[in-house]
């Protein structure tokens, strides 16, 4: 898969040592022709070679990128962590459930709320969706969501589903405490390593948006519960 500009496109980088059918192997974020950039690939063939596409990326960057290539939009239902929690299948296997197929498996496995409000179908935790995870072949870990933790899952070019405050996420007083899943693909740090801005999908309002590290953790720090992650033990992005 590729983002590309205009009309079709043409593959203009590859791996200058490693030919398939005489040509240049092509990987992540190697350029086309348009501008563009390949996003998605085979995440079991790894081609790593010095000065290559991804060499002068960090691995939260390209984590970013892939971040783009797994985020399916608004939700239909109130499916926030299910959907969050088909972005990390799809970052880590390459296969994208469903809205409506991985929800019903939630549900019928107790593993999302149901309700006959369709906005309210759907709900979940951080246990239930590390188990919904699993079924779908990610081993994953629950973790506290501190500024360490979510800086060291970017800098291992990991994303992490989190549980946050909705009201102060979106800056919208109505939503205030109310609990809402949404997924981080990247960041960016400080020349001191300090995690500046953080990459968010976000099914809830069918965006995918940068937003100040600041403001994500008064949304996160927030949340009554307390918010923790799921990360998936393998990192999403194949460096």
């Amino acid at each position: 898969m590729a983002q590309c500009v205009g009309p079709p496109d043409v593959i203009s980088s590859g791996a200058g040592n490693v030919l398939i059918g005489r040509k240049p192997a092509a990987r992540i974020l190697d350029s086309c022709g348009h501008g563009g950039a390949i996003v998605l690939g085979c995440f079991t063939v790894l081609i790593g070679t010095q000065g290559g596409a991804t060499a002068h990326l960090s691995a939260g960057q390209v984590a970013g990128v892939l971040g783009a290539a797994a985020f399916p939009g608004q939700q239909t239902y109130g499916n926030c962590g299910v959907q969050s929690s088909a972005e990390i299948i799809f970052l880590s296997t390459g296969k994208r459930p469903g809205e409506d197929e991985i929800l019903n498996y939630a549900l019928s496995h107790d593993l999302a709320d149901q309700s006959t409000n369709p906005l309210e179908r759907g709900g979940t935790n951080p246990e239930r969706r590390q188990q919904l995870l699993a079924a779908y072949g990610v081993d994953s870990t629950i973790q506290p969501t501190t500024r360490e933790s979510l800086g060291q899952v970017i800098r291992d070019g990991n994303s992490a589903i989190i549980s946050a405050d909705a009201g102060l996420l979106w800056n919208d007083p109505a939503y205030l405490g109310g609990g809402h899943a949404v997924t981080v693909t990247g960041g960016t740090f400080d020349s001191d390593g300090n995690l500046q801005t953080v990459m968010v999908n976000d099914t809830g309002t069918g965006q995918r948006h940068e937003m100040p590290a600041n403001d994500f953790f008064n949304a996160t720090d927030n949340y009554a519960p307390g918010s923790q992650m799921n990360v998936p033990n393998n990192p999403v992005s194949p460096r």
